[in-house]
């Protein structure tokens, strides 16, 4: 089975609670990183919430990845997951 993309955007919905969760949600994802089921992360520049690029073999493992981050269990961040066609490289600049 091969592995695809997922995008994950993470819209703020409490910033006060995200703001405590933060470090759950970093050591979840970091944690994440180490196993390689994450392409990329990071939080959009004008503080409205973030995205994760997941790497999984369905939409299935995908939604229990992102379901599984503390900002989402808690509440925090929204969640709309999206399967991501990449057409294009990724560089890293």
């Amino acid at each position: 089975m091969s592995t695809k993309v997922f995008a994950a955007f993470l819209p703020m919905r409490d910033a006060e609670k995200s703001a405590a969760l933060r470090p759950q949600h970093l050591a979840y994802l970091e944690a994440l990183e180490r196993e390689g089921k994450i392409l990329a992360r990071g939080p959009f520049a004008d503080g409205s919430g973030g995205l994760v690029l997941y790497l999984a073999a369905s939409l299935e493992e995908a939604k229990q990845l992102a379901e599984g981050d503390p900002y989402v269990v808690h509440g925090a961040r929204g969640l709309a997951l999206h399967e991501w066609k990449v057409t294009g490289q990724l560089v890293e600049r």
